[in-house]
């Protein structure tokens, strides 16, 4: 459903093909507007897109859902999609050489209530709306967050004193503030789904219905209140525009001085590492469990996680720090499963490394710099000192999927004009589509 010619002329550019450009594009297209989406890479999806290899079908990204609220769940739908709910006892935990398998354990391996990290976690809608609010009602809104909810800035592994709380701090690089982990946490606490596999192809076929475009292999280098300029040459008018490529990337083609100090100060986030095994029969045929693995061994942590396709298996291994080579090993000890192995790679053309020139699939930091500094919250917003051009994207909120789709509804809002007036009188963007 991409395209690699521009045809038509547009009212809205965004840069960039991930789960936030696409939803963007299609929130956007569903209140009348008429949206291109610029992708560099020869593919659309970014960390969303899967890839083929040795008869194998690899997802880049689409492994594990867990916590979807309503809003998200709508947001899937605008775009043309659904989530994949997984049947229960589809999560093993493995740590110290101890198993246990459950559908949803995870108060007992937190050692926390539910309860406790949901109210934790709710405060980052605080930061969300302090991005969202004119400067005199975020500056209330900042002060009302640091005298009532002063633990919000406090380390999470202080507030929730669990063995794995450093499995949250490897998924986001980091040593989290307490709101930060907590929402990290309750992201898996909720149980496991999935996007549909085919969420890419279902977001651009809607684009195209609601008369856009996604174009592939074209790089932006530069961006103008008038429009776009593409690395051949071309030149795409437009009045608004989006990017949905990272506050970093960003920078690069557009002249942002609040944005790029942010940028400096908080750094790039984890280094993810991915390993892609094609096995040679389907996962139950082998000894491999139903859904997910966690696996905690002497302080290293690997996620893993199966497909089954006609009578194979794919697997897929993440984890931050560590060795390709390691990651194998890690995870052969408590699966001997090398026999079966006849496809093995790590960090591919197709991987992240190609589809953003890192490693790290999240952008930013997660330091508590970027959530308990006023002037990084009010900098990495959807509004920008450009009127013509907004942010979009994990940079904006929090790393993960979910959070991306925030992003996008947060970033259609401030490009649709919407008011606290419409939001209290029902007339936001949620209301619209």
């Amino acid at each position: 459903m991409a395209s690699k010619n521009i045809r038509g002329d547009y009212d809205t550019i965004i840069i960039g093909s991930g789960i936030s450009g696409l939803a963007s594009a299609c929130i956007l297209g569903r209140v009348g507007r008429k949206v291109l989406v610029l992708e560099q890479h020869d593919r659309p999806g970014g960390c969303l897109h899967s890839f083929h290899a040795s008869g194998f079908t690899f997802s880049s990204g689409n492994h594990y859902l867990g916590h979807f609220d309503d809003m998200a769940k709508k947001l899937v739908s605008v775009c043309g999609s659904c989530v994949h709910k997984h049947t229960p006892h589809s999560e093993t935990f493995i740590w110290d050489e101890k198993k246990s398998v459950s559908e949803n354990n995870w108060e007992d391996i937190f050692e926390c209530t539910k309860s406790k990290i949901t109210s934790m976690a709710d405060t980052m809608w605080w930061i969300a709306f302090i991005k969202l609010a004119p400067e005199w009602l975020a500056l209330l809104a900042w002060a009302f967050l640091c005298l009532f909810h002063p633990s919000s800035f406090q380390p999470y592994r202080s507030y929730v004193k669990s063995k794995w709380f450093q499995m949250q701090e490897g998924d986001v690089g980091c040593e989290p503030v307490a709101m930060v982990g907590a929402a990290v946490s309750r992201h898996y606490m909720t149980g496991l789904s999935r996007l549909d596999p085919r969420f890419v192809y279902h977001c651009c076929k809607t684009i195209k219905r609601q008369g856009g475009s996604v174009v592939v292999g074209k790089t932006v280098v530069k961006v103008t209140s008038k429009g776009v300029y593409i690395k051949d040459g071309d030149f795409v008018p437009a009045t608004t525009v989006i990017s949905s490529v990272g506050a970093l990337a960003t920078c690069s083609f557009s002249n942002i001085p609040l944005v790029q100090k942010s940028v400096q100060e908080i750094g790039q986030n984890v280094c993810h590492r991915f390993v892609f095994l094609g096995l040679d029969a389907p996962s139950a045929n082998v000894g491999l469990p139903e859904g997910v693995v966690w696996i905690k061994d002497n302080e290293k942590y690997v996620f893993a996680s199966f497909d089954d396709q006609n009578g194979k298996c794919a697997v897929h291994l993440i984890a931050e720090g560590m060795k390709p080579a390691d990651m194998i090993e890690l995870f052969l000890k408590h699966y001997p499963i090398k026999k079966h192995i006849v496809y093995e790679d790590s960090a591919t053309k197709h991987s992240a490394k190609k589809y953003l020139g890192r490693f790290a699939s999240y952008g930013l930091s997660c330091r508590r710099d970027r959530f308990c500094k006023y002037r990084h919250v009010r900098a990495l917003r959807p509004n920008t000192s450009k009127k013509y051009l907004f942010l979009t994207g994990q940079d904006i909120l929090l790393p993960g999927i979910v959070s991306a789709l925030t992003t996008a509804m947060m970033t259609c809002r401030q490009v649709e004009g919407v008011s606290l007036w419409d939001t209290l009188t029902k007339n936001d963007i949620m209301d619209r589509i």
